[in-house]
């Protein structure tokens, strides 16, 4: 039995309707000749082709290739961005988590692998189709697998595109911003290695003139100087659609309110504690109660540890507070900002805490200073810990990948642990605190 889509259901328009080829699950909308070709069998793969190319009738502009040109933004990037974005409107419209394609293909699967292996070799083509699959897969079962077999620096790729897309699904507008970030990312990239290349053949013709310079001019042996400089110190960022370069933070002010409040000594760790395990015996008596007949010191978490209080984290000031109360011997700081700026408070350190969380700190900013706090973060005493949902921002709360890999450089440079969750954190301080 074959089963047809009613585009006439969504528009007032009669499309002609046809399969696809066999074996294929392939789909196609042509809004200006007005056909549509989808697979028309039963299966659960056929069931979302057709509602997907259903969903693009109802919410895709009638002209792909117009609104790429309109917006200046690339064809492949604009479709895999909205065919995202499509995904999610129809799995709303349906009421499913995602559609199931089954798995890859033979073919499929050695497409990838083989893309794979380009990018990972800096194919810089190859890594960017591996993004556009990935994208273009977002919420399809048995597609979703391509993250798994692609290389990291696509991955994250795909990711900060991703979040462009579901911050604002129910706009086109979504969809051009993301491809633009697409765009952007891959001339950056590509315009990164080009540098070093210039930089790379600038140091060796520098090399040689060396060798030779009884024989070189003063001012061809300065000119070689001045390429090798300048192909090192351009910047390395993507740019904003008013020509600017993206800071990777806003501006961070360091505020340490007076700690008046010393811990009890009991939560220093400075005295003795009752275990069923040790080497020296305390109270024989417990045995028969709890088994806690061992004497030893406490073990207590230290080092620091850094709080992102954006809006994102759903953090009030109890959590806050909990988090001071249940360590004592941790540095404590918290950080948000708003538009271009943001503050770090020291809320503990040295076994003493402030008396009360500062208003400011309760209310639910944005991020902004990411990059800032980690750098602060990075040079506090270890271990450190960094209680975030990893969503980084700069300045007017704006997403980059540029400063994803920043703060995701730092992390990694300053042995910095991310904590994703409170409950998390609180169970970890809790193995430590016993």
């Amino acid at each position: 039995m074959k089963i047809y889509p009613l585009p006439e259901a969504i528009t007032n328009k009669r499309y002609e309707v046809s399969e696809s080829p066999p074996n294929t699950k392939h789909g196609r909308c042509d809004n200006t000749g007005l056909k549509m070709m989808v697979p028309l069998d039963s299966s659960e793969a056929s069931r979302f082709v057709r509602t997907h190319e259903l969903a693009h009738l109802k919410w895709s502009p009638e002209n792909a290739m117009e609104e790429a040109k309109k917006y200046e933004v690339s064809l492949d990037a604009l479709l895999a961005c909205e065919d995202a974005r499509v995904n999610i409107l129809a799995l709303e419209a349906i009421r499913e988590k995602a559609f199931d394609m089954g798995e890859l293909g033979p073919m499929e699967v050695k497409k990838v692998a083989l893309l794979g292996e380009e990018a990972a070799g800096g194919d810089l083509n190859a890594e960017r189709k591996l993004v556009l699959l990935m994208i273009a897969g977002y919420r399809i079962k048995g597609v979703e697998c391509l993250s798994g077999v692609s290389r990291e620096g696509a991955r994250n790729v795909a990711n900060t595109v991703i979040n462009h897309i579901t911050r604002d699904h129910t706009s086109f507008n979504s969809t051009i911003i993301a491809a633009r970030e697409i765009d952007d990312i891959y001339k950056f990239k590509k315009e990164k290695i080009e540098r070093e290349r210039l930089r790379q053949s600038a140091s060796d013709e520098l090399e040689e003139a060396s060798e030779r310079c009884a024989y070189i001019s003063a001012e061809e042996l300065s000119d070689l100087v001045a390429l090798s400089t300048d192909c090192s110190k351009k910047p390395l960022a993507p740019q904003t659609s008013s020509g600017k370069w993206i800071p990777l933070s806003g501006k961070m002010e360091i505020l340490a309110p007076r700690l008046t409040v010393r811990h009890a000594k009991e939560k220093l760790g400075k005295g003795p504690m009752s275990s069923d395990e040790g080497i020296s015996i305390r109270h024989i008596s417990r045995f028969c109660v709890d088994k806690a007949v061992f004497k030893r010191d406490k073990r207590v978490t230290q080092g620091t540890l850094l709080i992102d209080k954006s809006g994102s984290m759903r953090l009030d000031i109890s959590d806050i507070r909990d988090i001071v109360e249940k360590a004592p011997l941790i540095k404590v700081a918290a950080y948000n900002g708003f538009e271009t700026a943001g503050r770090l408070w020291i809320l503990a350190d040295m076994g003493r805490r402030v008396a009360s969380i500062p208003n400011e700190v309760g209310r639910h900013g944005g991020n902004i200073i990411d990059y800032e706090a980690l750098k602060w973060l990075s040079r506090q005493k270890k271990p450190r810990y960094w209680l975030s949902d990893g969503a980084v921002t700069s300045i007017n709360d704006v997403p980059s990948l540029r400063t994803t890999l920043a703060c995701h450089e730092q992390v990694k440079d300053g042995k910095i642990v991310r904590v994703p969750t409170l409950e998390m954190l609180l169970k970890i301080m809790k193995m430590r605190i016993r």
